[in-house]
């Protein structure tokens, strides 16, 4: 479990600074939130297919234990990963767009 959760933080990293990155982003347009994601996805993914792969013999290898675990750990890692796509871009925008609101009404007062 705290191995998926490892990764799973990576991810939300990764994500979090490519949004901040970005100005449009970061202002909370959902287009560019979404070009944004789409940079960092080799990154996330290439982490996941490694990840994936080194628990790939252990599956195979079969026994009473070490197939369960692996595809038990594989399955999360791959889980993880497809929710940090969707989830903290989601996030992100939801605790962006109040305080970009805000700033735009400080803006409109005379």
């Amino acid at each position: 479990m705290l191995g998926i959760m490892g990764l799973a933080i990576n991810a939300a990293i990764v994500i979090l600074a490519e949004l901040r990155l970005d100005e449009k982003a970061s202002s909370g347009d959902i287009d560019a939130s979404v070009d944004a994601v789409m940079a960092c996805t080799r990154h996330i993914t290439s982490t996941t297919i490694t990840t994936v792969g080194g628990f790939m013999p252990l599956i195979i290898a079969g026994g009473g234990f070490w197939p369960p675990f692996a595809v038990a750990i594989a399955g999360g890692t791959v889980l993880t990963t497809l929710l940090s796509f969707y989830f903290v871009p989601v996030v992100y925008r939801m605790m962006v767009k109040p305080r970009h609101q805000r700033g735009l009404q400080r803006q409109e007062q005379p």
